[in-house]
């Protein structure tokens, strides 16, 4: 099972991209490099970001969806302000 699919990491910001719904539904629990690939499918801008952002890793890790995290929550913070 992909780390993305363990319950711990289910609901953390980190680990949710805005898809739609068929993409969203093709992909499902697969491993990080055919979900990467299918990810180039997306043409949301944070889809886009995130390839590029992200492009050089090979797994995606219960860290990096912890950094990721951090990262989403301090940008969502500062704009509100």
């Amino acid at each position: 099972m992909p780390i993305s699919a363990k319950l711990a990491c289910v609901a953390k910001l980190g680990n949710l991209l805005p898809l739609g719904i068929e993409l969203n539904s093709n992909i499902g629990n697969k491993e990080f490099a055919s979900k990467m690939r299918a990810y180039q499918e997306s043409r949301y801008q944070s889809v886009i970001k995130f390839l590029e952002e992200y492009k050089d890793k090979k797994d995606w890790t219960e860290e990096d969806i912890n950094k990721r995290t951090d990262k989403l929550a301090e940008i969502l913070y500062n704009r509100r302000s």
